[in-house]
């Protein structure tokens, strides 16, 4: 009886077992597909968020951190379906994914999703495509074979443990449950109350207790998915966070916070928030965010200016903590100033050709000038009108290329053959002065717009005349190296001080001390160089020496699309 009831209850266990193990395994895959799921939308969401907010600068930070194959797939797309970038493969290298359904989902509806074979890395792949504000898709991307990995390692486990629970239990039972009637119930497994084969007078209990399993394990799930949900925010903002509790100690306090000031978050978790930061400033706004009053103050940390906002977490009456949030303002403040400077540089460079117009004119007007100096007078209106046509014609075109939606056609353009119009025509200029251009390399076709190169080009020559001594030189150099084509514009003027290098790409800024016209031009010939490069992806580079000449640099992708 002993051997039959043990193939019983065996027979019994192995198939509970095998059932078990692929429900089990249906209810994990599910959860697990679920969760991989939210987790490559939120993803997608953050990115796109902080794209849209910091633009390109923030491009690269974010690029550092989903860089490697131990992340989620990212995928940056054009709009006519060209890999932009993938940090899984050379994106240059990859086909047109526009027919990928995911994509035309994106972009018919803002977002889309697919399940498939992926070509690249031929496993199961669940994708997630969103159109970002500039017309470009982003996809995220992440295998389902981990899904199966994951659920494979915990069902053999769970396999391997239930395994041994079941032989021992069975040979117990077998061996003790004639010898005592309330041996089945001191052996119930509460881990697993329904699966025990006991009496029916206790099965309403048993179900209780699986209930109650039930609750406290959703209740785990949801707070460890909000606690995940938190740390994923809390731990991608470009902003520090730190969290206090009402007597003003750390709870919590994300990476950016920990870098600015120079700490380990582990250390200080717990800590008072006065062994971060002792600043009377900080104190000040902690005392008023105790008692009820949110404030803000401007504080420099690292160089930087930093908005600091004390916000008070309150219930009822009481304060139970402080939401300390630190904003880098630093940029926002140096495009304030600039637009102040910008406003004011303005002004004076209208205001000088207007009033010489208007002096001019009232001169001939009250018939105080003499024949024979009237035409030297209207020589000087018109002077000072084509000097205001070119200043107002600058400050359009660097308005424009302000502009980040601007979109301006795109064609192939050849830069050697440009710069050899642009020399042409600046050929007189040169003579005047003395100065001998000389243009050395060959073709170089890149994709761009063939009057921001002309201009780039232009006002490059047109310094290298202007600042050059009488019998200078001027070498323009154009050359395509692997990926890149470089133009180069050098000359053996005056030079820059390295003190005024940083600054010279400025609106209006002139290497001399004050806004002399001596030379001409605007002062926004360099600004309008640099807004061009940019918008063809470009990078500057400037080299000189005072009294010995200047080279600037201009480095085009190739790939520009």
């Amino acid at each position: 009886m002993k051997r039959k009831i043990f193939k019983s209850i065996l027979l019994t266990s192995i198939l509970t077992t095998v059932l078990c193990s692929a429900i089990i395994f249906g209810v994990l895959y599910n959860h697990f597909y679920q969760v991989m799921k939210t987790e490559v939308q939120k993803e997608a969401l953050y990115i796109d968020a902080a794209l849209n907010i910091s633009g390109e600068q923030y491009l690269v930070q974010i690029e550092n951190k989903i860089e490697g194959k131990d992340n989620n797939r990212l995928t940056l797309i054009a709009s006519d379906g060209t890999v932009i970038y993938d940090n899984y493969s050379n994106a240059a290298k990859m086909e047109n994914h526009l027919n990928r359904p995911e994509v035309q989902q994106a972009l018919r509806t803002g977002s889309g999703e697919a399940t498939r074979m992926s070509a690249t890395i031929g496993m199961q792949t669940y994708y997630y495509a969103m159109r970002l504000d500039d017309g470009n898709i982003l996809r995220v991307s992440c295998t389902i074979d981990s899904i199966f990995a994951s659920i494979r390692d915990i069902i053999l486990y769970l396999v391997l443990i239930i395994a041994l629970i079941v032989a021992f239990l069975s040979m117990y039972l077998a061996k003790r449950q004639t010898a005592s009637i309330v041996k089945p119930i001191n052996d119930i497994n509460l881990d697993q109350p329904l699966s025990n084969d006991t009496y029916e007078e206790i099965a309403p209990l048993l179900t209780r207790i699986e209930k109650q399993h039930r609750q406290i394990n959703k209740q785990i799930s949801e707070l460890t998915r909000k606690q995940e949900e938190f740390a994923a925010i809390t731990e991608n903002m470009n902003e520090g966070l730190i969290l206090l509790n009402s007597k003003g100690l750390v709870l919590s306090i994300n990476k950016t916070a920990a870098g600015l000031f120079g700490i380990d978050i582990d250390v200080y978790i717990g800590k008072d928030i006065i062994t971060i930061d002792r600043s009377l400033t900080l104190q000040k706004m902690l005392k008023n965010a105790y008692s009820g009053v949110r404030c803000e103050e401007i504080q420099n940390l690292n160089n930087k200016q930093y908005q600091l906002i004390a916000s008070p977490v309150q219930s009822a009456q009481d304060v139970d903590g402080v939401i300390l949030l630190i904003i880098d303002v630093t940029e926002r403040n140096q495009a304030e100033q600039m637009r102040r400077e910008f406003t004011a540089n303005v002004s004076h460079e209208l205001k000088t050709p207007l009033h010489s117009i208007s002096g001019c004119a009232e001169i001939i007007k009250n018939g105080l000038v003499k024949p024979d100096d009237i035409n030297h007078f209207i020589d000087q209106i018109y002077s000072e009108t084509q000097r205001l046509i070119m200043l107002v014609d600058d400050i359009i075109n660097l308005s424009k290329l302000d502009e980040t939606s601007i979109d301006l056609p795109k064609e192939k353009i050849d830069i050697y053959k440009i710069a050899q119009i642009v020399i042409d025509r600046l050929q007189q200029q040169a003579d005047n002065k003395q100065v001998q251009i000389y243009l050395s390399g060959g073709p170089a076709v890149i994709r761009g717009v063939t009057h921001l190169i002309d201009e780039i080009i232009y006002n490059l020559c047109d310094n290298a005349i202007k600042y050059n001594h009488i019998g200078g030189r001027i070498d323009v150099s154009v050359i395509k190296e692997d990926d890149v084509v470089i133009l180069s514009v050098t000359d053996t003027g005056i030079g820059i001080v390295k003190e005024q290098q940083e600054r010279i790409f400025e609106r209006f800024y002139r290497v001399e001390s004050s806004h002399s016209k001596q030379t001409g031009g605007t002062g926004l010939g360099l600004a309008i160089v640099k807004h061009a490069a940019k918008y063809h992806n470009a990078i500057i580079k400037l080299q000189s020496k005072e009294n010995q000449g200047t080279t600037v640099t201009v480095q085009f992708p190739l790939d520009e699309r």
